[in-house]
């Protein structure tokens, strides 16, 4: 049975990171871009999906399968990625999008499928989003200092209201033990908190207009998602040049 190597995870998400540099300037990626998902979410979202697959499922892309597609977004997004509802879904264009554009350069050869996979779990994954119940110890961390108006990426402020956080949870659990609200194990998140690097505690806190304006009508957001989707084939045209000047710079490298 295949083992975890961090070598080996390492390698593909240092080629994640070359691999989205360039889709972002492809019409792909553009795409998105021009329907309101900034560089950095699409980044956080293609880093992720591979990180996860990997870590969770041992598989690297040339792997991924439709049923490890389905579980990262259905299970590890929600439980790990501090987005709201209405940012989850940026989470399926981009990915769709990403899928094609991997396909289209030869990295893997599913592409149509995992797209398929990717459309038919978005439902479940905004859902999914909006559960509380689902998210892990981390993730609910990080949404109530998001809503205490607290800087990621400001490690002290993140030390300073990890005390008064795990205070409040404390406090919670004397006054009702019954019925509290479960956090997880709070010296765990202070142990994982402890072990970040700078880089670490940069979650996905950007700004959504269209949210605080108020949501999207369902059927608005579905016009939105199709906006989003690319047609394979006017993708597979679109990109033939930036296929060869990839090849390029990967012999370079």
């Amino acid at each position: 049975m295949t083992e975890f190597s961090e070598i080996t995870q390492r390698h593909i998400l240092e080629k994640n990171d070359f691999f989205t540099a360039d889709f972002l300037g492809s019409y792909l990626g553009k795409t998105l871009l021009k329907n309101g998902i900034d560089e950095e979410t699409i980044r956080t979202i293609t880093y992720f999906f591979v990180e996860a697959n990997y870590n969770y499922y041992l598989r690297v892309p040339k792997r991924w399968t439709k049923a490890s597609t389905e579980r990262v977004l259905l299970d590890e997004f929600p439980r790990h990625v501090a987005f709201s509802v209405e940012e989850a879904r940026y989470i399926a264009p981009t990915l769709i999008n990403y899928v094609i554009y991997l396909d289209t350069i030869g990295y893997i050869k599913n592409g149509s499928a995992l797209k398929d996979a990717i459309s038919q779990a978005n439902p479940e994954l905004i859902k999914n989003a909006g559960n509380p119940a689902l998210y892990g110890p981390g993730k609910k961390f990080a949404l109530a200092a998001i809503k205490a108006g607290i800087d990621l990426t400001n490690k002290k402020a993140i030390f300073e209201y990890m005390q008064e956080y795990n205070e409040q949870f404390h406090q919670d659990f004397e006054n009702d033990p019954e019925n509290y609200d479960d956090f997880g194990d709070t010296g765990d998140l202070d142990q994982q908190v402890a072990e970040m690097a700078d880089e670490d505690l940069i979650f996905n806190n950007f700004d959504n207009q269209a949210a605080a304006a108020g949501e999207d009508s369902e059927l608005q957001a579905q016009e939105k998602e199709k906006e989003n989707i690319i047609n394979f084939e006017k993708a597979k045209k679109n990109i033939k040049k930036r296929r060869r000047l990839l090849k390029k710079r990967g012999k370079k490298k």
